[in-house]
């Protein structure tokens, strides 16, 4: 049997950048009317340096995004059904792209910050694998 599972990574990953997207969302517009960026200036980068200035925010973005790894790597396993630590922790692949992409691109994210990320990254979406596991392991004996 092939241990990977092409569709459940794949659908993992998207699920992990959209949810990341999606429950950033309120940490945006949280930044935008109380720092004073006002429409025009309102640009990605700007947003995101005053995100990473402010030490409450940069932890809760840190930690939404790790859930969101959780998730999207639970959603892999669900979908693998097999092989479902490995399957959930390949999931991390996009937002380790991703990762890649904006340290290349000059993002504000520091090579040493990125080196403890990247396993954070991959360990949370294993993570949700192995929950994934257990929850299966759960049913199948009830």
């Amino acid at each position: 049997m092939n241990k990977v599972s092409v569709k459940g990574v794949l659908v993992g990953a998207v699920v992990d950048v959209v949810s990341s997207g999606i429950v950033g969302i309120p940490l945006v517009l949280y930044v935008i009317t109380h720092t004073g960026i006002t429409e025009e200036s309102a640009l990605i980068s700007e947003i995101h340096s005053r995100m990473r200035a402010d030490l409450a925010l940069h932890s809760i973005q840190l930690i939404l995004g790790t859930g969101c790894s959780i998730l999207g790597g639970y959603v892999a396993a669900r979908i693998a059904k097999h092989d479902e630590v490995l399957n959930g922790a390949l999931s991390s692949f996009l937002c380790i792209l991703l990762g890649i992409h904006s340290a290349a691109s000059g993002g504000v994210e520091s090579p040493v910050e990125l080196a403890f990320l990247f396993p954070v990254t991959i360990g949370a979406a294993a993570l949700g694998g192995f929950l994934a596991r257990k929850s299966r392991r759960v049913a199948v004996s009830n």
